[in-house]
């Protein structure tokens, strides 16, 4: 890795570290907590389970299209690097 990508990518790090420390300093963490405490664990099961189910569709209609170039893509694969992008 180069000097000047060493930089850019500590500079993203910093930037969004900074972000996430900025974001927290102004939330209200015990209401945060208490709204996560009361919240119905089956419809975020659910929710993430839709979510989830989402990320292989996408991934399933990628794998179609690139079957019509004649591009083998195995489904896996494409969940991944959709989830990575």
């Amino acid at each position: 890795m180069t000097f000047k990508n060493t930089l850019s990518v500590a500079a993203k790090v910093l930037i969004s570290l900074g972000l996430i420390v900025w974001l927290l300093s102004q939330a209200d963490l015990a209401q945060i907590w208490q709204t996560i405490k009361t919240a119905n664990v089956a419809l975020l099961v659910l929710a993430f389970l839709i979510f989830f189910v989402g990320y292989f569709i996408t991934a399933k209609r990628w794998q179609l299209l690139l079957g019509a170039l004649q591009v083998p893509a195995p489904l896996m694969a494409l969940v991944q690097s959709f989830s990575i992008s």
